[in-house]
């Protein structure tokens, strides 16, 4: 179960990276102050996927990580949902892959 908002989930992989607020932001020509609001989850999920996926870039996130900030911040369609989570949950080691379930 996915139990982080949007803007803990940023946070979280900047912080993870080792990189300031600040320099993110400058690095990346983002406005710090909404970007700040973001991440405190002030400001609402952007609304164009588009700039879902450049932050998810912009952190270095992986297919999964992306997949899961695209999924919270609802720009997902429902058929893609299932999927998604299935993949999150067999990265996660909760759920077993179908090649570990055809084996076991």
């Amino acid at each position: 179960m996915i139990d982080r908002t949007f803007g803990e989930i940023l946070k979280e992989k900047r912080l993870i990276l080792g990189i300031t607020l600040r320099k993110f932001c400058l690095n990346n020509r983002i406005d710090p102050g909404n970007y700040s609001r973001v991440e405190r989850d002030i400001n609402n999920v952007p609304r164009h996927k588009e700039m879902v996926i450049f932050y998810a870039q912009a952190l270095s996130m992986n297919e999964v990580e992306t997949n899961e900030l695209v999924f919270i911040a609802g720009h997902t369609n429902i058929a893609r949902i299932k999927m998604e989570f299935d993949l999150y949950l067999v990265e996660q080691d909760i759920m077993p892959s179908k090649e570990e379930k055809q084996d076991g």
